[in-house]
Parts: C-alpha cells; sequence; structure tokens
C-alpha cells in the first residue's frame, strides 16, 4: 500500500466535532479531508439509515500521528478554537 492513500483516521456523529477534528489536525500540519458517510440521492443506500457520519479521512502515513493527537485529552473550547482558526482564510494563501 502507498503511503498516500487515502485511510479512515476517524468518524464522527456531529458535523461540529467532524469539523473540529479536523481544524485540530489541519493546525497540527496533518492533512485530512471530511467525507460523509450519508449516501447521495443518485447513490442511496438505505439499508444503513441511521448510521450516517461524518469520516476524517488523511493520508497513511499520517495515520498513527493523527489518531494519537486525536485521542488526547482536549478541550472542548480547544477543540472549537482549532475549528475556527482552520476556518479562517489563509492570509498568506493570495501571496
Amino acid at each position: 500500500m502507498q503511503n498516500d492513500e487515502p485511510t479512515l483516521a476517524a468518524e464522527y456523529d456531529s458535523n461540529a466535532e467532524a469539523w473540529a477534528a479536523h481544524g485540530l489536525l489541519k493546525s497540527a500540519g496533518i492533512p485530512s479531508f471530511l467525507k460523509s458517510s450519508m449516501p447521495s440521492m443518485r447513490q442511496p443506500d438505505w439499508a444503513h439509515e441511521g448510521e450516517f457520519g461524518n469520516l476524517l479521512i488523511v493520508p497513511r502515513q499520517f495515520l498513527e500521528q493523527a489518531r494519537e493527537l486525536l485521542s488526547c485529552q482536549v478541550s472542548e473550547a480547544d477543540l472549537m478554537e482549532a475549528a475556527e482558526s482552520a476556518a479562517q482564510p489563509d492570509p498568506d494563501a493570495d501571496a
């Protein structure tokens, strides 16, 4: 398997938790993205209704580091701060 293969790091029931975790990883320099496990209208899979969540995906090479960071005891305030900073545009991005 390749080191940059997308790998599931965590799954969350709420959007807020998922975005906070994503922000935490981003602030630590760990690349990640969120994917919904909810079926699309084009390809519904109602057999799993009620089991939908937000999947936090990282490259395989960052999996251990991401899971370690996500398993740390972090206060809700810290998570919200990380999510807010991740949502703000990077001022250096336009440079």
